[in-house]
C-alpha cells in the first residue's frame, strides 16, 4: 500500500462515529519492506520515539499456532535470501535489491570512516512550498560536520540562515550550493552562489579508467542527468571510504534515503538514470532531502577543472 492510499483509507473513517461515540482506528498488517512504514512506524518503534496514538507490533510466522508447518517449509526453502529474511524472519534492515546504489555496510561505514577535513562547504536542498524541511549541511572537506534541518521554506529566511552560516563559517560563496528548484531560484539570484538543478545536463568530462591485470582502457561515463551523476558519483565515494558523517541525530533518516535511491532501467543500454523523487515518497512517505542535500556536495567533485586524475576502478 502507498501512503496515499493509507491516506485514502483514513479519510473514509466516518462512519456513524458521532452516532455510536466511536473513536476511529486503522489497523494495518504488511510485511517487512524499506517504505513509509518502516521510516514512520519501525523505525520511530526501534527508537522509543512512536508518536502517541501509534503503535507497532511485530508478529512473525512462527508467533501464530494455527500456521501449517509446510508453510513455514517453503518460505525456509525460498532462495531469495531477502524474501526469506522478511517473510520468516521478518527483517526490517534486511535489504538485497541489486538495484540499490548503497550497500547496508558501506551505509554503516558512513559514520566512522576515518576522513581527514578540508575546505569548507555549504550545501542547502529548499523546502518545496513548504511541504518538506529545508536542510543545510556545513561541509569540511568531504565531512559533513553540520547538518540542520528546518520547516520553512520562505526565501528571506533560507537567504538569512545561509548568509549567517556562511559568515560563522568562513565559508566563501562560490563553495555554497543551493537546490535551484521550486523556491531555490530566487535564492540563487539573491545570493550570487552557484545553483543546483539537478534535472540539467551532466558534467560528461568525467573518463574513468578501468584497469584489468596489465591493461587499461578509458571510457566516458554517460548520466541521464546531474541528480544522476553526483548520486552515482556520491556512491562512488561511501563505496570508497572516502566520505564521513560526524554528526548522527538524523542518521536513520540518512541511511533510509540513500536506501531509496535506486538504478533506474539498469538492463537498458543508455545513460545511467536514478529513479525519480516522486517514486521514492511514494515508498519512503516523505521526500530523500537529506540523500538529496548530500548528494549535491559531489556537484563540486565533478566538475572539469577538479578533475586532475583518474578515477581507478577495481
Amino acid at each position: 500500500m502507498t501512503l496515499r492510499a493509507k491516506e485514502v483509507v483514513r479519510s473514509r473513517l466516518r462512519y456513524k462515529l458521532k452516532d455510536f461515540n466511536l473513536i476511529p482506528k486503522l489497523l494495518m498488517t504488511c510485511n517487512p519492506a524499506k517504505n513509509w512504514v518502516y521510516s514512520d512506524f519501525y523505525l520511530p518503534a526501534k527508537n522509543g520515539t512512536l508518536p502517541k496514538g501509534r503503535a507497532f507490533v511485530q508478529a512473525l510466522v512462527t508467533d501464530n499456532p494455527h500456521i501449517s508447518p509446510h508453510y513455514i517449509e517453503s518460505l525456509k526453502s525460498l532462495k531469495d535470501p531477502a524474501m526469506r529474511e522478511r517473510l520468516l524472519h521478518g527483517n526490517w534492515e534486511y535489504d538485497d535489491d541489486p538495484n540499490a546504489l548503497f550497500g547496508r555496510d558501506a551505509l554503516n561505514d558512513l559514520f566512522s570512516n576515518p576522513v581527514v577535513g578540508g575546505d569548507k562547504y555549504l550545501t542547502c536542498d529548499v523546502a518545496r512550498l513548504g511541504r518538506d524541511r529545508t536542510i543545510y549541511i556545513i561541509w569540511e572537506g568531504l565531512k559533513p560536520v553540520k547538518i540542520i534541518a528546518v520547516d520553512k521554506s520562505r526565501v528571506n529566511e533560507v537567504v538569512a540562515d545561509i548568509e549567517g552560516l556562511r559568515a560563522k563559517q568562513g565559508i566563501p560563496m562560490s563553495r555554497v550550493l543551493v537546490d535551484e528548484g521550486w523556491v531555490g531560484g530566487g535564492m540563487v539570484d539573491g545570493l550570487g552562489c552557484p545553483g543546483f538543478v539537478g534535472g540539467s545536463s551532466a558534467i560528461q568530462d568525467k573518463l574513468l579508467r578501468r584497469v584489468e591485470g596489465e591493461s587499461t582502457t578509458s571510457y566516458q561515463v554517460n548520466y541521464g542527468n546531474l541528480r544522476a551523476q553526483c548520486y552515482f558519483t556520491l556512491a562512488e565515494y561511501v563505496r570508497e571510504h572516502r566520505l564521513a558523517i560526524e554528526e548522527t541525530e538524523y542518521r536513520d533518516m540518512i541511511v533510509a534515503d540513500l536506501e531509496q535511491i535506486k538504478s533506474k532501467d539498469p538492463d537498458r543500454d543508455s545513460k545511467l538514470r536514478v529513479i525519480s523523487k516522486d517514486e521514492i515518497k511514494e515508498h519512503l512517505g516523505r521526500s530523500p532531502d537529506f540523500g538529496d542535500a548530500l548528494s549535491m556536495r559531489l556537484f563540486f567533485e565533478v566538475q572539469p577543472e577538479r578533475q586532475d586524475a583518474f578515477v581507478v576502478l577495481g
